[in-house]
């Protein structure tokens, strides 16, 4: 049986999840600025471009929630709003995907 620790998973899959929007070019260098990333709204929809608030939003809470150890949303659901959203690029993002569904697979799985 495979113990693998979930937290050490999670940041395998953010490394991932980075390095694959820094090669669909979706890594942006500049923050949004403050009002943008407080938006109310589920994924900052009104804000923000999907992949801005990967970056901006929920990686960093990823982050902080494994440095923690603290437990992640039990059902993330982000793969079929990214899927949704995704479907419209040009680029070729099923790893991209892949990935997304891979953190809502372990958001169940983190206590």
């Amino acid at each position: 049986m495979n113990m693998t620790d979930p937290y050490q998973l999670l940041d395998n899959v953010i490394a991932e999840l980075i390095h694959e929007l820094k090669q669909l070019g979706y890594w942006a260098e500049q923050t949004p600025d403050e009002q943008a990333l407080n938006s109310s709204l589920p994924f900052c929809i009104d804000t923000l471009e999907f992949e801005q608030w990967l970056q901006f939003v929920l990686i960093p809470k990823l982050i902080l929630l494994s440095e923690k150890k603290h437990r992640l949303p039990a059902k993330a659901n982000i793969h079929p709003v990214a899927e949704e959203v995704l479907k419209q690029r040009d680029e070729n993002t099923s790893f991209l995907l892949t990935l997304i569904q891979k953190i809502d697979h372990l958001s169940g799985r983190l206590i």
